[in-house]
């Protein structure tokens, strides 16, 4: 639920742009962890991995755009 409201593309509430991939990774690691805690070790430590590597790329091209935008 907090998802749709707050981090999903069309969130009714939306959260700042550089705050958004960092609350991203917190509920995917949680995610992660809530799979690590019911004996799924290989999916949480693929899932954790995925989201780290995903919100990397994401805060790397937002700084990117943000580049080209402000020139």
């Amino acid at each position: 639920m907090g998802w749709s409201l707050f981090l999903a593309p069309r969130a009714v509430y939306r959260v700042p742009l550089p705050l958004v991939a960092p609350a991203a990774l917190l509920v995917f690691l949680l995610a992660a962890l809530a799979l690590a805690d019911a004996g799924l070790k290989i999916p949480a430590v693929v899932l954790a991995v995925v989201s780290a590597v995903n919100a990397g790329l994401g805060l790397s091209l937002q700084r990117r755009s943000s580049e080209f935008t402000s020139t």
